[in-house]
């Protein structure tokens, strides 16, 4: 039975990954369902238009097919979700609370041992523009709440993963929370500021 994890969003949807339906751990679904809860959900209710899941989870295996298609997709994505959340009390009595021991160890199991989560997702009936402006809308929105962000103008979709102390019991803040993605010239960060400035002018970042 396809698990509900919102009124308007299902399990499925978060689980294809290169044309292959992952069979996630109950740690992962408890992630997925922080996304949903946190980002998706509200912009659903909100917006009153569906919002399509390009991606959600995927594996070591899905992601480097994804990249071998031509698609960005980082070795360290926050789609590589573990099997197994490490808890805080494990965190504690294991590693002592030293997320670089936490890491070291973790990495001989999972691609991206501090993986929080991620969603690409697009909004079909949307321009490139109006997605641009839900996109700063979002980093507004949800600051403190996200690890990243990225608008894919090319693609015309929006990524978002979780902020790690969301999911794990230790924070590490992506340095460049806040990016634009274009194939010619790779991710480039961008304050909000500027961006608010863009969106109010009915205009998106070339450069």
């Amino acid at each position: 039975m396809n698990k509900k994890l919102s009124e308007h969003f299902v399990l499925d949807e978060f689980i294809y990954s290169a044309g292959k339906k992952l069979k996630p751990t109950e740690d992962q679904v408890k992630v997925l369902q922080k996304l949903v809860d946190i980002f998706l959900e509200p912009l659903r209710v909100e917006l009153k238009v569906p919002i399509k899941i390009n991606s959600g989870l995927r594996t070591a295996e899905t992601n480097k097919k994804i990249k071998e298609n031509g698609n960005p997709a980082s070795n360290t994505s926050d789609h590589l979700i573990p099997p197994k959340i490490i808890t805080a009390e494990e965190f504690e009595k294991i590693y002592k609370n030293n997320i670089q021991s936490y890491i070291k160890d973790a990495q001989k199991k999972y691609a991206n041992p501090i993986a929080s989560g991620a969603a690409d997702f697009c909004i079909n009936t949307y321009s490139i523009l109006s997605t641009f402006k839900t996109f700063v809308d979002c980093a507004e929105k949800f600051a403190e709440k996200f690890n990243q962000i990225i608008f894919y103008p090319q693609q015309n979709f929006i990524h978002i993963s979780l902020a790690r102390y969301l999911v794990y019991p230790f924070n590490l803040s992506s340095s460049s929370p806040v990016l634009i993605y274009r194939p010619e010239t790779g991710y480039k960060y961008y304050d909000l500021k500027t961006l608010k400035k863009f969106a109010k002018n009915n205009q998106i970042p070339t450069n």
